[in-house]
C-alpha cells in the first residue's frame, strides 16, 4: 500500500515569492498558471472524466484567478485558496450537469514497466477504486485534494474548513479503512 502514498509532491510547497511578484506587476500570471495548471487540470479531470470539460474547468479556473488576483489576501496559503476556488468551479458545474462519478484510478497509471507488475497492480487499483466509489463525496474529495491535487494537510483543511489536526485523522482513517477492505477482500 505504501505505492499510494508516492503521489508527486515536488510542488507541494507553496511559491509565496513568486506569487508575490506576480501581484506586484514583476512577474507574469503565466507563472501562476505554470505553476498549478497540471494539478487543477488533474483535480478537474478526477471529477469530471471527461478531458474537454476538464480543460474548460481549468480555463475558467484560471479565469477567474486572473480577474480575483488583486483581491487575493496573502496569508501563506495561495494554493488552498485556488483550490478552493477549484472547488466552487467544479459545485458550480456539477450544479449543471447533475450526475458526476469518481474517475477511474487506473488511467492515471498507464505506463507499464512490467506487465506481471502491470497485472498486480491492475487487479489493485481495481480493487481500491471499486471501494473508493463506495465512499461519500466528503471522503472522496479528501484523496481527490491529498492525491491528485498534491495539497498539504493545512491547505486540505482549509479548502474543507477543517483543522489540520482534524484533516490528517480524517485522511489516515480512511485510509486504513481502505486497507482493511482491500485486506479482507485478499
Amino acid at each position: 500500500m505504501t505505492w499510494i502514498m508516492q503521489a508527486d509532491h515536488e510542488h507541494q510547497e507553496d511559491n509565496e515569492d513568486l506569487i508575490q511578484s506576480v501581484l506586484d506587476g514583476e512577474e507574469e500570471f503565466t507563472v501562476i498558471y505554470d505553476l498549478f495548471v497540471d494539478r487543477i487540470y488533474k483535480y478537474f479531470l478526477s471529477r469530471v472524466h471527461d478531458t474537454a470539460t476538464a480543460e474548460d474547468l481549468t480555463s475558467t479556473l484560471f479565469f477567474s484567478v486572473l480577474s480575483n488576483l488583486p483581491k487575493y489576501r496573502q496569508m501563506g496559503r495561495f494554493q488552498a485558496w485556488i483550490f478552493t476556488i477549484a472547488r466552487n468551479i467544479f459545485y458550480k458545474h456539477l450544479r449543471e450537469v447533475k450526475h458526476i462519478d469518481f474517475e477511474e484510478i487506473e488511467s492515471l497509471y498507464s505506463d507499464p514497466t512490467n506487465l506481471e507488475n502491470y497485472v498486480s497492480d491492475q487487479e489493485l487499483l481495481h480493487q481500491i477504486s471499486a471501494h473508493i466509489k463506495t465512499l461519500n463525496d466528503n471522503e472522496q474529495e479528501l484523496l481527490r485534494l491529498r492525491f491528485i491535487a498534491n495539497l498539504k494537510f493545512s491547505d486540505i483543511g482549509r479548502v474543507i474548513g477543517k483543522s489540520e489536526s482534524a484533516t490528517k485523522k480524517a485522511f489516515y482513517r480512511l485510509i486504513e479503512r481502505i486497507k482493511s477492505c482491500l485486506e479482507m477482500n485478499s
